[in-house]
């Protein structure tokens, strides 16, 4: 509420935690929900329980995300899976998001990630977090990566310009011989 209040007219998008790591009860993160609906957040963050996800109980996590998906109409909604599954589980989980309407499907980074977008369809975009080295972000970033979140920025920025300044000093350094020479040049 405090945050709110603070941040009100601003361009700060907020965005609302739901379901904590996500082993909570489902009562218990509509509960969170309909809190953090009242404050009129522009994102909510839903996580996954990972139990039906590891059991393969489909059918309940469908259920759980289009109680979800109704009661956060009116805002973007993220689906994050907050812990690293078999590539093959966290695309069928991306699929089944695509399928329900979810807005941003959320993974912490893994090596690979990325092929996340393929499970992807409906406009539903890939959220990857906790991102920390510069050559996971450029691979991420380059393969068309949604949103890509690291506490690193700064760092990962400052990296990524030395290496482009770098980069350009190279070339800078070359003289480009030119054809004609001060003396050919006649003025009238």
């Amino acid at each position: 509420k405090r945050t709110m209040a603070c941040l009100k007219g601003s361009k700060v998008k907020t965005d609302c935690i739901v379901g904590g790591n996500g082993e909570t009860l489902f009562c218990v993160k509509a509960f969170e929900l309909k809190q953090a609906l009242k404050f009129k957040p522009k994102a909510i963050t839903y996580t996954l329980s990972i139990d039906p996800i590891e059991h393969c109980n489909y059918t309940e996590l469908r259920r759980e995300i289009k109680k979800v998906r109704k009661l956060a109409k009116n805002v973007i909604l993220k689906v994050r899976v907050d812990t690293h599954l078999s590539p093959n589980l966290l695309g069928r989980v991306a699929r089944i998001c695509a399928q329900l309407g979810v807005h941003y499907f959320s993974v912490p980074y893994y090596v690979g990630c990325q092929r996340l977008k393929l499970d992807l369809m409906l406009g539903c975009k890939l959220e990857v977090t906790d991102v920390k080295q510069l050559n996971d972000f450029k691979e991420l970033y380059f393969a068309g990566v949604n949103r890509i979140i690291t506490d690193a920025g700064w760092e990962l920025y400052s990296k990524w310009q030395k290496e482009l300044e770098d980069e350009l000093s190279k070339y800078a350094k070359v003289e480009i011989p030119s054809p004609l020479k001060s003396s050919d040049l006649k003025f009238m």
